[in-house]
């Protein structure tokens, strides 16, 4: 690193040592001497500090004997890593610093640290940028479409490389992880359930073609964290905390809790406390009206391709626009004049509707139990 310059020579450095690491040690007054004159125990590949010193605090700590007690646990180590994302704050910074500290431990060796604590950030600023790149309805960056799974199964085979793996285990563990959870076949809902079951999805996956269940399932775990919930995962994160601990918010607290999510959304602060207000103080649970769609709806989308999928079947399915449990539950009413107005519906197929309604049927419950209802 050109920290300082070693004349191989004299075996000694050309520019005293600033640092005093070991006081007690009179070998470290020789400020132009390598690593206390005693290069067989010790290694300084800054030119200023040893590893040993590095160990040395960490064993004084006892951090030390920890980190190879979970070394030594990888399935406790990954439940370790994975839950510091759970706490407010320390989110992907911290799996960064628990891996780099973790790879230390296990080799020795402060490059293959670094390395390792990079590759934990970056994964979950690769699924992060990811998530933020598709939310589109349709065409190429269509939420949920080919391009996304493909984005998805690439990263996942480059960070399976990147950490000494088979770029095809992390591909495929990537790329049908992601399938399962734009599926429904992961809790979207529960942020404790749905990353245990893409932990689980994307390790056995891995396992299944030859690939290591560890590291894809710490992958899968920061996908759905960092893509599949949104990049801005410290707020759930919060939620998750106060729900394991029993903390339960007061009507004002969720009324302010919503509109600031609504206010990140996008939304004026008088439009997101007027939102928030009004859901608040629903007091009966949301009911599909009778002929929530009319004869001439459902004959207005024949013929037109599916607005999700693009595939047009012998009998497409008239979707209201805006889901009418989630106008219900964002406004406090329905508009049933417009309910039934041609313009209020778009052409879904059955696969996309039934995908739909299940998404919804999810989305109501939690409402229901998050508003008492």
């Amino acid at each position: 690193m050109n920290g300082r310059i070693y004349d191989a020579y004299t075996g000694r450095f050309m520019q005293a040592d600033p640092f005093v690491q070991a006081p007690s040690n009179l070998q470290n007054y020789n400020r132009y001497s390598y690593v206390l004159n005693n290069p067989l125990s010790y290694t300084d590949p800054s030119g200023y500090f040893f590893k040993k010193l590095l160990k040395g605090a960490m064993k004084l700590s006892g951090s030390w004997y920890v980190y190879r007690f979970l070394n030594k646990n990888p399935l406790l180590r990954n439940l370790v890593n994975v839950g510091l994302n759970f706490v407010p704050g320390c989110t992907a910074w911290c799996s960064a610093l628990f891996t780099g500290t973790s790879k230390f431990v296990e080799s020795g060796s402060l490059g293959k640290a670094f390395k390792s604590g990079l590759t934990s950030y970056a994964t979950a600023w690769a699924f992060s940028q990811i998530g933020d790149a598709f939310g589109a309805k349709a065409g190429f960056w269509k939420e949920g479409g080919i391009a996304h799974l493909g984005a998805h199964a690439l990263t996942g085979g480059i960070i399976s490389d990147v950490q000494g793996g088979n770029f095809g285990h992390g591909f495929w563990s990537a790329g049908l992880t992601k399938g399962a959870q734009v599926s429904g076949i992961v809790n979207m809902d529960n942020v404790v359930i749905g990353t245990a079951q893409s932990m689980v999805i994307a390790g056995t996956i891995s396992k299944l073609t030859g690939g290591k269940f560890a590291n894809a399932a710490v992958t899968g775990a920061f996908q759905y964290l960092y893509n599949a919930k949104g990049g801005k995962f410290s707020k759930a994160g919060k939620r998750a905390a106060d729900a394991l601990a029993g903390k339960k918010l007061t009507q004002n607290e969720k009324i302010v809790t919503y509109a600031q999510e609504l206010m990140d959304a996008g939304f004026s602060a008088e439009e997101a406390l007027n939102r928030a207000n009004t859901r608040y103080s629903i007091t009966t649970p949301y009911k599909r009206p009778s002929g929530a769609t009319t004869p001439a709806q459902r004959q207005l989308v024949q013929g037109k391709a599916c607005v999700d999928c693009g595939i047009t079947t012998s009998k497409q399915v008239a979707d209201h626009k805006t889901p009418l449990v989630k106008e219900y539950y964002e406004t406090g009413t329905i508009n049933k004049p417009y309910m039934k107005s041609l313009d209020a519906v778009q052409p879904q197929c059955p696969t996309c509707s039934a995908k739909q309604g299940a998404e919804m049927s999810r989305y109501s419950r939690r409402l229901k139990k998050e508003l008492g209802l």
